[in-house]
């Protein structure tokens, strides 16, 4: 890492500003220089921590990813397959105890529907990976890791 005033002609390659504390040697680039700031919303528009130039991982940045259960999509799954035994239980109820009138057959017919497109239903949630997703946090630190400021 170096400052402004080490490199004179040195700015910044995102904002083109050579004032402030300027990063350099984050990456295999050996003249590029960045901010701190610049740098992390370079990082975060981006979507991962390797230089645009030489596609190498910045060594000051750190990539945490993490698997997290989403509780409302877990509330739809369970909704969803309540709504879908109770309109099988509905569809097996009328089909079997009221007597046999001309718009029986329509409504049990649309009981089993809406217990399948119910159970369609579930099974997208559990099938598009919805009720799981990877949240990934890149961090950027001022100062890269392993770096030694004693080599020349």
């Amino acid at each position: 890492m170096a400052d402004a005033d080490s490199d004179a002609g040195a700015e910044c390659f995102v904002c083109l500003r050579g004032e402030g504390t300027l990063l350099t040697g984050i990456c295999a680039c050996r003249t590029l220089a960045i901010h701190k700031a610049c740098q992390q919303k370079l990082v975060r528009s981006k979507g991962d921590a390797f230089c645009g130039v030489c596609k190498t991982p910045y060594r000051n940045a750190t990539v945490v990813s993490e698997r997290r259960c989403r509780p409302r999509i877990a509330c739809m799954m369970c909704l969803c397959w309540s709504n879908t035994c109770m309109c099988l239980a509905a569809g097996i109820y009328l089909s079997k105890s009221i007597g046999d009138p001309a718009w029986m057959p329509i409504l049990v017919a649309m009981m089993y529907a809406l217990a399948v497109g119910f159970g369609m239903a579930t099974f997208y949630l559990v099938a598009s990976r919805e009720l799981c997703k990877t949240r990934v946090q890149i961090t950027v630190h001022s100062v890269p890791k392993g770096k030694n400021d004693d080599a020349v």
